[in-house]
C-alpha cells in the first residue's frame, strides 16, 4: 500500500474513531438511550452497534440524524470545532426546513 493511501486510511479510521467517541459522549451527556437513538435514526440494533463499533461508516444522511437527535452540529461530529452545542445558523436552517415541510 503506498504511503498516500495508508495516510488516507489512517486518516479515515481517526475520524470513524474521533465521530463515534463524540457519539458516545453525547447519549450519556444528553441522557439518550442507545435504543432511542435507533429510533430517531430508523436503524436496527445490529446496524447502529456496528457503526458506533467503528466497523461500518455512517451515512452523511445517518450522521445529520445524530446530530439533530443529540443537539449538536456535524462540526462537532466531525471534529470542526469542540463547541458541541449547534450553531444559530444550523438551529435556524433546521427550523425552516421544517417549516417548508410541515406547509406541504
Amino acid at each position: 500500500m503506498s504511503t498516500a493511501i495508508s495516510t488516507h486510511v489512517n486518516e479515515s479510521l481517526g475520524l470513524r474513531q474521533l465521530v463515534n467517541t463524540r457519539i458516545h459522549a453525547l447519549l450519556f451527556s444528553e441522557h439518550m438511550t442507545k435504543k432511542e437513538l435507533r429510533a430517531h435514526l430508523s436503524l436496527s440494533q445490529v446496524s447502529l452497534s456496528r457503526k458506533l463499533n467503528g466497523h461500518i461508516s455512517w451515512t452523511f444522511e445517518e450522521l445529520y440524524g445524530v446530530a439533530r437527535a443529540l443537539n449538536t452540529s456535524l462540526g462537532y461530529l466531525s471534529g470542526e470545532t469542540d463547541d458541541p452545542t449547534p450553531s444559530v445558523r444550523t438551529t435556524l436552517g433546521a427550523s425552516l426546513t421544517s417549516m417548508s415541510i410541515n406547509r406541504e
